[in-house]
């Protein structure tokens, strides 16, 4: 399947833009000149910045309720997403295939000159979530335990907390 989707991406990419590696993006009038592409979409002068921003970035603090600030620009998709500690699990019929799967996608996604913008964790990450449930969902037990549901709730409470302070205050914005 993931090699039949390449194609037909493939096959798309060349039809829309005479280049099965032409996805458009630099198309964008005025994106190849923002400061992160400087040294093209794809650059390995982006990989430190986007392991940060994937891996490390945590929120801002504030003095005054919630004391908590999403950093707009993204931040750790553990910090996001405590849930996908689970990964770390042992067991998993599919795990070797899905850590490759994600492997592959986070080489690329490093790569990337901009790890995404104005949002709640790393953007792009929405690439590798289905590898990563199947292996959360295979490496559990049968029942989930208070530990995975107290991961589970603390992501759904962060995640509630980003989007109130995105979508509801003027938090985020004044930084």
């Amino acid at each position: 399947m993931p090699g039949l989707l390449l194609i037909c991406t493939a096959a798309y990419n060349y039809a829309r833009f005479g280049s099965i590696a032409d996805f458009g993006y630099s198309r964008i009038p005025g994106v190849l000149s923002e400061p992160w592409y400087q040294h093209g979409l794809f650059s390995s002068h982006a990989v430190p910045w986007n392991v940060y921003k994937m891996l490390f970035r945590g929120m801002n603090d504030m003095p005054n309720f919630p004391y908590l600030r999403p950093d707009p620009w993204g931040c750790s998709i553990f910090l996001a997403s405590p849930f996908l500690f689970l990964l770390f699990r042992e067991g998993g019929k599919h795990k070797m295939l899905s850590w490759m799967a994600i492997g592959m996608l986070t080489i690329v996604l490093w790569f990337h000159g901009n790890p995404g913008g104005w949002q709640f964790s790393y953007r792009y990450a929405m690439t590798m979530l289905p590898w990563m449930f199947l292996i959360v969902v295979e490496n559990g037990p049968p029942a989930v335990s208070a530990s995975e549901m107290s991961l589970f709730v603390g992501s759904v409470i962060l995640n509630g907390l980003a989007v109130y302070e995105f979508l509801w205050t003027d938090i985020v914005g004044n930084h």
